[in-house]
């Protein structure tokens, strides 16, 4: 295997200024629109030159999943792209799981350092399988459409040439109401200014602010920037994603999608609050007041859980403001964020 030519994205990425980061996000979603544009048969992974084989994705073949016999693709239909992998992640657990303490150190606190039970995740993963035909969306089937679309579209995974490269190794062909989405790196969900696409702005008294303060919100400027130009951008260039992007439910359908694909990790909140997120608006979802869900939880269960999920998503912020005041302590302010700071000064100041 050849190695990519250029310089590493991930390397400058935070050194960019607006314009150039403005630059790459389009250059990605011109790329994208051209692989969106191209027409497959069946869903997952492509061999070769343009065969489209069995599905490859990491989550799939993890640790002893290598050995199961279970369905890998390609598949023929929606309906069992949304179930294959779930299988397989009830029939690893059943064969092979056992109690364990979250993977992600700051998530253990949440669970009072407890192991947690793989009988909880199979349970959760049965009642995704209870509701996953009514995930498809069946008044609109152009999302059904199998599209290409690169997994893992970071910094780090592409590289600045004149071709724009990008590492290519598990792409999957999947129904395009799960290959939408704004990458991970540029993504700024949760974000009132972001989700409302409002043009990001510094704050009026940047100038008064602390020195920790101007980082967070040239941080914050920053992802909203990325987020904002991406979707502009795609509703320009890709209007068939944009589509996708602003499907009713879009993102929930993904995020109950990728949390069952997901090898588990002693996590037994994560999917289960998106189960809970699910039933909570089930009458928007199915567009039928007399439709009842397939799935139930208590008021106290669903209280729990929620406040639990509310829990990690705060020790990760932790985690994120624990990791600037170490970068400003130990003298990394010098670099990145000095030059954000001035480039944001000077933007405002225009």
């Amino acid at each position: 295997m050849e190695p990519a030519q250029g310089k590493n994205l991930g390397d400058v990425w935070y050194a960019l200024s607006g314009q150039e980061r403005r630059t790459v996000v389009s250059n990605l979603v011109q790329l994208e629109s051209r692989l969106f544009s191209l027409r497959f048969p069946a869903s997952r992974s492509l061999s070769r030159s343009f065969w489209i084989g069995p599905d490859t994705s990491l989550a799939l073949w993890h640790g002893k999943r290598l050995g199961l016999s279970v369905e890998r693709g390609p598949y023929q239909d929606s309906l069992a792209v949304l179930t294959a992998s779930t299988t397989k992640e009830i029939t690893y657990l059943k064969r092979f799981g056992r109690a364990l303490r979250p993977f992600q150190r700051l998530s253990r606190e949440v669970y009072n350092y407890q192991a947690q039970s793989h009988l909880d995740h199979i349970m959760n993963l049965k009642r995704y399988l209870q509701i996953t035909p009514r995930l498809t969306p069946h008044d609109c089937p152009a999302l059904h459409r199998p599209a290409l679309r690169h997994p893992d579209l970071q910094p780090n995974n592409i590289f600045i040439s004149d071709e724009l490269e990008i590492k290519s190794q598990h792409s999957t062909v999947l129904p395009l109401f799960l290959q939408y989405g704004i990458p991970k790196s540029l993504q700024n969900y949760g974000d009132e200014v972001s989700e409302s696409l409002q043009i990001p702005r510094l704050p009026s008294n940047f100038d008064q602010l602390e020195e920790m303060q101007q980082f967070q919100q040239a941080e914050l400027f920053r992802r909203r920037q990325l987020h904002y130009f991406y979707v502009k951008m795609t509703a320009y260039m890709n209007i068939e994603h944009y589509n996708a992007l602003t499907y009713e439910y879009s993102t929930l359908r993904r995020r109950l999608f990728q949390h069952t694909t997901d090898p588990w990790e002693g996590d037994n909140v994560t999917l289960k609050a998106d189960l809970v997120t699910l039933t909570r608006e089930w009458r928007e979802f199915s567009r039928d007041s007399k439709d009842a869900c397939p799935i139930q939880f208590s008021d106290n269960e669903s209280t729990e859980c929620i406040q639990l999920a509310g829990a990690q998503s705060e020790a990760c912020e932790q985690l994120q403001y624990r990791l600037v005041r170490m970068r400003l302590e130990l003298g990394m302010k010098v670099g990145s964020l000095s030059h954000d700071i001035t480039r944001q000064r000077r933007a405002r100041e225009s």
